[in-house]
């Protein structure tokens, strides 16, 4: 039961996020749980519109800069 009810809210996390992020070209490719300390929720996001080829990941923002 656990399983299903965290499937749905993923499914529709994902899908409010997604709607939301949008007008920014982002989208969400992937959401974990984490309950390791505290309940956290992570958010992995992807630029719309990039091939896979023109993709950075991981890019560092030096300190003190916003994103």
């Amino acid at each position: 039961m656990d399983t299903i009810v965290s499937e749905i809210a993923k499914t529709r996390m994902m899908k409010d996020v997604n709607d939301a992020l949008t007008a920014y070209g982002l989208s969400v490719s992937n959401i974990r749980f984490d309950s390791s300390v505290d309940f956290s929720v992570i958010l992995e996001l992807s630029v719309q519109g990039l091939s896979e080829t023109k993709k950075s990941k991981n890019k560092a923002v030096p300190e003190g800069t916003a994103c």
